[in-house]
């Protein structure tokens, strides 16, 4: 399967449901699909009279964060033609720094590394739109 089709089943699923669980082998362009479908989400009818969007990416370490904002400018960011978008990145170990936050679109990034059920039960108090 390409990272094309799968963006178009991501695309798809997302349109039913205000969550997505995207699982697939390394190098087939998690991060570049999570971003286009971010840009689809915010560039859709929901959000398109915000200010403001602000999106949240959860990571498992520091070292992370910087490979996600290598990414992030490699593929062009997130773009809407009027809103700010306000991007956090946090490691899951932080997790509590989120807490009882409202974000539009939530990315977590191998949340298999999410780790204790502390933080799950952190994870549950996040409101998001996405």
């Amino acid at each position: 399967m390409t990272r094309e089709e799968i963006y178009e089943q991501c695309v798809e699923k997302i349109t039913k449901t205000n969550c997505l669980l995207l699982e697939s082998a390394t190098g087939t362009g998690k991060t570049k699909v999570s971003i286009d479908l971010t840009n689809y989400l915010i560039n859709s009818q929901w959000y398109a009279d915000l200010k403001n969007i602000d999106i949240l990416i959860l990571v498992a370490k520091r070292v992370h964060k910087q490979t996600w904002n290598e990414e992030i400018t490699k593929w062009g960011g997130f773009n809407h033609p009027s809103a700010k978008v306000n991007i956090r990145m946090e490691c899951y170990e932080s997790l509590h720094k989120c807490f009882d936050k409202t974000y539009h679109i939530v990315i977590a990034d191998v949340v298999h590394h999410i780790g204790s059920d502390a933080r799950l039960e952190l994870l549950k108090t996040l409101r998001f739109g996405y």
